[in-house]
């Protein structure tokens, strides 16, 4: 009996000394080989080793940076049982990996992380590596890993992205790698309703193929907001995502690498870098039939969008839009060298990628209930505009196909309605497509900054609707715009700055167009070229209108008999400068603008005579002379009426008797006008038309203010300036225009 204690308590101690030196032994190899080899500062409280059971545990485990002083990685404590009798077997069979508080720490140092070194401290050489393939390969099992209670931190400096996951668990069910079949299995749940992450992975040698199955559980996207980070210019992202994903490709060729099934994404709240709520949406449903990127193939069986807010800011230098998803590329060196290297697979191969060749089909696309709020700063006056209830609707939406039928609709502020009917093809830069835009009941006092940025002037009332039918073939667009205005009011011009279209006295314009009704009907045509960097739709639209504006401005009494549907060119009334009276359709022209001139009271008249100099002298002259023949051959007459001067008018030159007539008063030499000019004198015949045009100017200021009933103050009636008679081209005329005193 005693011969039995003692040889157990000889065993015992023997097992003792045996985990103790090798307990020893791996404390010294961790702290001083192993560190050496990793160039990092390694320490620990205790190791205990037992080569029997195979059991380790490491307590107080620290490891720096390679500056021997940055946290690397540390955890409170470490235990692995590993079974030491599969070990002869070039097998490697762990039963369980427990750590406690375990702490990481990763910096992505643009061409590298801060662990990148390690595993080419322990690259063998060429001669060992054709040892270790001559042998049977290690088998490892991997089995009951949990991590409780740990902690990641990322940080890209260069990026300024800096996150952290804490006291989150992590469990590994079992990862096996042995011969040309290996799996592995992770789930992690996150602290403090995080969600959960289940990814399961098969992997077969021979073939380099794997087979991947993510599933997760109200995950927050927040985890992954560090990749995120890298690719939008965000300051925070929240979303819960349920998601069923199954990749399935070859590790030689990633590309290759097909991805279905579906994603639930909820409650996203996206700010953007003024902390400011770009984007809200509740949920967001996605079924991937098939994504595969090597035949540039996206097959997404349905899109389902529900309750989705958007909110755009506009401002000198910045959009909410633009500013997301642009990434400055001066200060992002990874991303300069990203576009001057080629993407390479595994075998080093060029992974060449024409985005112009994907395939995109949706089988349906359901849009509901969705909201734009557009605020604009870099107009005069602030610009707020919200558009609800957007729906889109689409089946079988398809990049490749050419007959495309999308349906948009929503809500305006104060009652308005919007459509989009879009058929064609979904790039129009190389094919083409229709779309039929209608805009209804539209109160245009909210568009008012518009105006004002576009012509200088606010809105004051009127509702607006609009048909457009855009189409665009080979990014060439061709626009017909069918614009109705009911009783549209502006304001007093802005002098504070330039608008786009300047010098269109907009609210004359408004009011020549308006018919008697207080309709404004009018078709724009605009062209324009979408792949230009200049391209603006908006501008090029007002610049459009901006132009029948002028016109309108330019022959205002022809707008106004447009408007009341009389075909009346009503830009000009013809005269007769030998005579003093209007003709019956002069009347009709000038009873017309008076009637004109009654509806719209904020108008003021001009009337402007106009006569080239050279040609009315000599008209005068061979007048004059017809004067003197019609007095000789009526003795008596005394003053001449109108029926006269018709008549005198109405003498031929061919006239034989007015000829003997002309040759024994002006001779006979030269053309009658140069003979009848030579004869009364140029200067007299010049005063004479001054005084023949000052008389008509008071007749028809009389007839307009005394039968017509017109306020004296609206009406303007001049004769022309000398400079400008001299060179005036045209018959003699009034040149009728108009203005508002207060433009």
């Amino acid at each position: 009996m005693k011969k039995t204690l003692k040889i157990l308590l000889i065993t015992l101690m023997v097992i003792v000394a045996v985990t103790l030196i090798t307990s020893i032994t791996a404390h010294i190899v961790l702290t001083t080989n192993i560190s050496h080899k990793l160039n990092r500062d390694i320490s620990l409280s205790m190791v205990y080793l037992n080569p029997f059971t195979g059991a380790v545990y490491i307590k107080g485990l620290q490891c720096t940076e390679q500056d021997q002083q940055t946290d690397f990685m540390h955890a409170n404590s470490l235990f692995v049982r590993i079974n030491p009798c599969a070990l002869p077997f070039r097998q490697v069979r762990i039963a369980s990996i427990d750590a406690d508080a375990l702490f990481v720490s990763i910096v992505n140092q643009d061409s590298c992380f801060n662990f990148s070194d390690i595993p080419e401290r322990f690259k063998t050489n060429k001669n060992d590596t054709i040892k270790q393939h001559n042998k049977k390969s290690w088998a490892i099992h991997l089995n009951n890993i949990e991590l409780e209670q740990s902690t990641v931190i990322y940080s890209a400096p260069a990026k300024n992205n800096n996150w952290r996951l804490s006291d989150f668990d992590l469990t590994i069910p079992g990862i096996h790698l042995a011969g040309d079949n290996s799996d592995a299995g992770i789930s992690i749940d996150f602290p403090n309703g995080g969600g959960t992450l289940k990814v399961n992975g098969r992997y077969n040698k021979a073939k380099q193929a794997f087979q991947l199955a993510v599933k997760t559980q109200n995950l927050n996207a927040k985890h992954a907001f560090p990749i995120i980070k890298e690719h939008l210019n965000i300051h925070s992202l929240e979303a819960l995502i349920d998601g069923d994903l199954m990749a399935n490709g070859a590790v030689n060729d990633p590309m290759a690498t097909n991805i279905t099934g579906t994603i639930t994404v909820k409650n996203i709240d996206l700010k953007d870098t003024r902390r400011h709520s770009a984007v809200i949406c509740p949920l967001m449903h996605l079924n991937v039939k098939s994504m595969a990127m090597k035949n540039m193939t996206i097959d997404i069986e349905k899109i389902k969008i529900d309750s989705l807010a958007v909110d755009i800011v506009n401002e000198k230098n910045s959009n909410t839009i633009k500013n997301i998803l642009y990434k400055d590329p001066d200060n992002d060196e990874s991303t300069q060298t990203a576009q001057n290297e080629p993407t390479t697979d595994y075998d080093g191969n060029e992974l060449n990628m024409d985005f112009d060749k994907l395939r995109l089909r949706i089988g349906e696309m359901d849009v509901q209930r969705c909201a734009v709020n557009y605020e604009d700063y870099t107009l005069p006056s602030d610009f707020k505009y919200q558009i609800t209830g957007i729906k889109i609707q689409g089946k079988e939406v398809d990049t490749r196909s050419a007959t495309n039928h999308i349906i948009a609709a929503g809500q305006l502020p104060d009652g308005g309605s919007m459509m989009i009917n879009w058929r064609g093809a979904l790039n129009p830069i190389k094919s083409s497509s229709r779309v039929v835009a209608m805009l209804r009941n539209i109160k245009i006092t909210k568009l008012s900054p518009w105006t004002e940025y576009m012509f200088g002037y606010p809105i004051k009332n009127g509702t607006l609707s609009i048909n457009s039918d855009n189409t665009i073939i080979h990014g060439k667009l061709s626009v017909t715009e069918q614009i109705d205005l009911f009783k549209p009011e502006v304001g007093k011009k802005k002098k504070r700055y330039t608008p786009v279209v300047a010098d269109i006295p907009l609210k004359m314009a408004l009011n020549l167009l308006t018919d008697p009704k207080g309709y404004i009907k009018m078709e724009v045509p605009v062209e324009g070229d979408i792949n230009s960097p200049t391209f603006h739709l908006s501008d090029i639209i007002g610049k459009a209108v901006g132009s029948i504006l002028l016109k309108a401005t330019a022959a205002p009494f022809l707008a106004m008999a447009k408007a009341s549907n009389k075909n009346n060119d009503l830009s000009y009334i013809a005269i007769n400068i030998n005579m003093p009276d209007f003709t019956l359709d002069q009347y009709e022209k000038l009873d017309l603008i008076a009637q004109m001139m009654t509806e719209n009271e904020d108008l003021q008249l001009i009337l402007t005579q106009q006569y080239n100099t050279n040609n009315a002298i000599a008209d005068r002259a061979v007048f004059n002379i017809k004067k003197e023949y019609y007095e000789s051959r009526n003795q008596g007459i005394g003053n001449l009426t109108l029926i006269d001067l018709q008549k005198i008018t109405a003498i031929r030159d061919s006239d034989r008797d007015f000829q003997a007539f002309c040759k024994s008063k002006i001779g006979s030499k030269g053309s009658l006008a140069n003979r009848a000019v030579k004869h009364y004198g140029e200067e007299n015949i010049k005063e004479q038309l001054s005084e023949i045009a000052e008389h008509r100017n008071n007749f028809v200021f009389r007839y307009l203010t005394k039968q017509k009933d017109l306020d004296e103050d609206r009406i303007i009636i001049t004769t022309d300036e000398q400079d400008a008679l001299k060179t005036f081209k045209g018959t003699p005329r009034y040149c009728v225009t108009a203005k508002i005193p207060e433009e």
